[in-house]
């Protein structure tokens, strides 16, 4: 007896539920959107973080003494000056033009092959290096234009594709080639700032737009809008789409500029249960 009470209720739920529904004004089961003209860009995105485009890690090759050190931290050299010498004589140069970042020695310190001695970075003309998955290396070529942003400081940058490998990495049995992007010069950015790098895809101007939950899908994938027709009915055609940003998707054909379509709303629908575990409270 009670599985059957239970059974009716849910039945009167439906019922009442699909009336409240169908009585409900479409002002209130749809929101309004135009469709608008814009202009419309899609891009390939990479992931990297800024280093130096060169820097040196001045290492001893062989035992000696430090003899006399010729700079200091924070100091600018040029590439082919004299960084320290030692007891026996030698002059150990900067191999870069760079800032002297870190000294690890002192004059008289005795040291044996392998002791690091002194870093020298450039700071001022920076990279990143990206990895490109195997579908995505075509267009990424040198001498292209991106754009660089830099999470830490929610700024852009411009940059350039400088190099690309030849060769594919392979990792988890995915192949990938790591691009080499030139930032341009700036004093606010640091090496090791995380950024992401943007390539341009497709774009096209004065495209029709419609925001992307505007646009229904069949079963069969094709993409369709609701609209209202003269008679006051909401009814649904097929339209064609071109390229999407993740907001706005271009409409190919099927809706013209500033024309009003609508958009459903998510309905909340409650269980029997809950109806009935609210209305006891």
């Amino acid at each position: 007896m009670k599985k059957w009470i239970g059974w009716l209720l849910v039945l009167v739920v439906i019922l009442v539920l699909g009336g409240f529904l169908l009585s409900r004004p479409k002002d209130v089961l749809y929101d309004h959107v135009q469709a608008t003209t814009q202009d419309l860009t899609t891009y390939y995105s990479f992931s990297g973080n800024v280093e130096a485009k060169d820097a040196q890690s001045l290492i001893s090759t062989t035992m000696f003494q430090v003899n006399e050190i010729l700079v200091e931290e924070g100091q600018w050299v040029e590439k082919g000056e004299v960084l320290l010498t030692t007891s026996q004589g030698m002059k150990l140069e900067a191999s870069v033009s760079g800032e002297v970042s870190t000294i690890y020695v002192r004059e008289g310190d005795l040291v044996t092959s392998g002791t690091p001695l002194v870093d020298v970075t450039d700071y001022e003309h920076l990279q990143i290096k990206v990895k490109v998955d195997e579908y995505n290396i075509i267009p990424v070529s040198v001498g292209k234009e991106v754009s660089v942003h830099v999470n830490a400081l929610n700024q852009d940058y411009s940059g350039s594709i400088s190099h690309v490998t030849k060769e594919a990495q392979i990792s988890s049995g995915i192949a990938y080639f790591i691009a080499t992007v030139d930032i341009e010069e700036n004093a606010n950015l640091y090496i090791g700032m995380s950024s992401e790098v943007k390539l341009v895809n497709e774009s096209v101007t004065d495209a029709i737009v419609l925001p992307m939950d505007a646009i229904q899908f069949k079963s069969d994938e094709t993409p369709y809008v609701y609209y209202q027709n003269e008679n006051d009915e909401v009814i649904s055609k097929d339209i064609t789409v071109g390229i999407s940003d993740g907001v706005y998707v271009q409409v190919l054909s099927g809706v013209n500029q500033g024309e009003d379509i609508l958009v459903p709303k998510a309905i909340e629908i409650k269980t029997p249960f809950e109806m009935m575990k609210h209305s006891n409270k």
